[in-house]
């Protein structure tokens, strides 16, 4: 551990009771906000929305609002770095009709998510309420941004500059001009106009494992279990799944014979599907996926015989929809169902004790299935 991280964590949780008095000695904010503050691949650890909003209303009083309550909104975006050391943030200020009226981004090489919270708060804190660098900061927050990682000592500098600048313009007549926008560093690049990026282009890697409930894939209701691996980049997956239903046996009677006849069902399947996220929180994926799939199937009957044996192998296109629930870091939740069209339709027979064949199951065209499992991001 970092003497940063070290530092960090005490320090934030020492912090809130100098924020509330802090708080309560500053002016409100003039316009009331919302936060939407997403964690992207990589950063599902980081400070989440509502310990950020936690955090800046302890500094600053209570400055935020349900959406349609407020009139401006903080946009913000934290990432792990495409080097895998440190982190990215964007953030934005928008008004309600989407125009930006201000942003910043800047690079952490923080080794944790603890320790670049320090100056996401002093940035969303100074976006809100531009005044707080007059009137001072809390001398907590101000030592967490001096030791270790940066970017606190590049903050620090901005922030001094502003407060130097808001003195000036206190003792000056307004200029008739607006002051040209300061080029930006090479430490600290600002974001491109628009809204915060939902993904960066980075590669993740998920494995999921999932019980199974199939529907025409066996004669019954087929019990079974699901493997998955699935890559992730810039928000289109691939997934390779493999599933294994568990052999059934199915009792009838033969009608030439009278005779029971007993027989043991079971099948086999791979599918590779291409995904993509129809909606993503914090913690929720609704993802949809299309591909092809591929299912072996195969039976023994205790009759004389059966017309053929082998193992019957049908194919086609295959849909399914699944959400992911994170329950704690890389791990989350899984339920997902889906179906496929299997070509060509098959017949299962068998032949009975007086030599004629005898059908036993006809599966429809389309299969269905269900599962819930877990599965683990890496």
């Amino acid at each position: 551990m970092t003497v940063f991280d070290r530092l960090a964590c005490p320090a934030l949780a020492l912090l809130a009771l100098a924020m509330h008095a802090h708080a309560h000695a500053s002016p409100p904010a003039p316009h009331a906000f919302a936060l939407n503050w997403v964690r992207g691949q990589g950063a599902e650890a980081c400070v989440s929305s509502s310990e950020l909003a936690e955090r800046v209303e302890q500094l600053l009083g209570p400055v935020f609002r349900a959406p349609d309550g407020a009139s401006r909104a903080i946009e913000g975006l934290i990432t792990k770095a495409p080097s895998g050391s440190g982190f990215e943030v964007q953030l934005q200020v928008v008004d309600r009709g989407g125009e930006v009226l201000g942003e910043r981004a800047f690079s952490s090489d923080a080794p944790s998510c603890e320790a670049v919270s320090a100056p996401i708060l002093l940035v969303v804190a100074l976006m809100i309420d531009p005044s707080a660098s007059e009137r001072g900061l809390p001398p907590e927050l101000l030592r967490l941004l001096e030791v270790g990682a940066t970017p606190g000592p590049d903050l620090l500098a901005d922030l001094e500059r502003e407060r130097a600048a808001a003195l000036a313009s206190a003792e000056s007549p307004p200029p008739s001009e607006p002051a040209p926008r300061p080029e930006p560093r090479a430490t600290a690049p600002e974001a491109e106009v628009g809204v915060p990026r939902a993904q960066e282009a980075l590669l993740a890697l998920e494995l999921t494992l999932a019980p199974l409930l199939g529907f025409e894939i066996q004669p019954n209701v087929a019990l079974g279990g699901a493997v998955g691996i699935r890559v992730v980049a810039s928000g289109i997956a691939f997934e390779l799944g493999l599933n294994h239903w568990l052999s059934s046996e199915v009792a009838s009677t033969d009608p030439s014979s009278g005779r029971s006849v007993l027989t043991a069902f079971e099948a086999s399947g791979a599918s590779l599907r291409a995904c993509f996220d129809a909606m993503r929180d914090d913690d929720v994926a609704v993802t949809p996926c299309a591909g092809a799939a591929l299912l072996v199937r195969s039976f023994e009957s205790s009759a004389l015989g059966s017309a053929d044996e082998r193992p019957r192998t049908s194919f086609g296109p295959v849909a399914s929809l699944d959400v992911r629930y994170t329950v704690s870091g890389p791990w989350f939740a899984l339920a997902g169902a889906g179906a496929v069209l299997l070509l060509p339709r098959d017949t299962f027979y068998y032949i009975d004790w007086v030599g004629q064949a005898q059908v036993f199951y006809e599966p429809s065209l389309i299969a269905f299935w269900g599962e819930l499992g877990f599965g683990v991001r890496l």
